[in-house]
């Protein structure tokens, strides 16, 4: 594949299934989300050579090579809007040659978190008041969840009184940070606090429960 998608393409839903549906919708917009799949690229030339404007949000993870491929730089231009979280992204939309990138943030409702309690997720985990470095989120090797458990182990050697608190879906843990975890020794996962498949409502009390996140 052009760009350097190779199993990805083949990994992920095909576009092949889009690309009839998007040659007869008659709409007025299109919008592409997450360029990480070449389903996003493919419904822009689509789109694009049909005349259908195009916003693109694509969420690009900078330090990563797949935000540079030379098919981003060519199909990124091309759209008549491109959406950023953050300015940095922004930035980096202009660098590939895109004329206009609006940044939005990333969508944290006007009052989130007001009210939120970090003593009921450290009471129901026992965490009292020991120092808690916090990781929220799908917890994969791409996410840096491995590296972290690995790190803690350097900590605990200066501040073994450190708690590690790893929350998100229990489904979206990989192999590998499986792996790591396992690789600490009885102690050191003493010290490792799960808060598995909580609710959207006890989001602000999970990231309460934190001194680091």
């Amino acid at each position: 594949m052009p760009g350097g998608w190779g199993e990805e393409f083949a990994a992920r839903p095909s576009p092949m299934g889009l690309l009839p549906a998007l040659r007869r919708t008659e709409c007025d917009v299109v919008i592409t989300c997450n360029w990480w799949s070449p389903i996003s690229p493919v419904a822009t030339t689509v789109a694009t050579r049909r005349g259908i404007p195009v916003v693109a949000l694509p969420l690009l993870h900078q330090t990563q090579p797949w935000s540079d491929r030379t098919m981003l730089r060519r199909m990124l231009p091309r759209c008549a809007r491109t959406v950023a979280l953050t300015p940095s992204e922004a930035d980096a939309h202009r660098r590939l040659g895109v004329a206009a990138a609006e940044v939005i943030g990333c969508g944290i409702p006007d009052g989130w978190g007001q009210g939120a309690d970090g003593a009921r997720i450290r009471e129901r985990h026992g965490l009292g008041n020991r120092p808690v470095v916090g990781f929220v989120g799908r917890q994969d090797e791409g996410k840096g969840v491995p590296t972290l458990v690995r790190a803690k182990k350097r900590v605990w050697t200066r501040r073994p009184e450190a708690m590690l608190m790893l929350a998100g879906q229990r489904a979206g843990r990989d192999p590998a940070t499986g792996a790591a975890l396992a690789a600490l020794g009885p102690e050191e996962r003493g010290r490792v606090v799960e808060v598995n498949d909580f609710s959207d409502g006890e989001a602000p009390d999970v990231f309460a429960a934190c001194d680091l996140l």
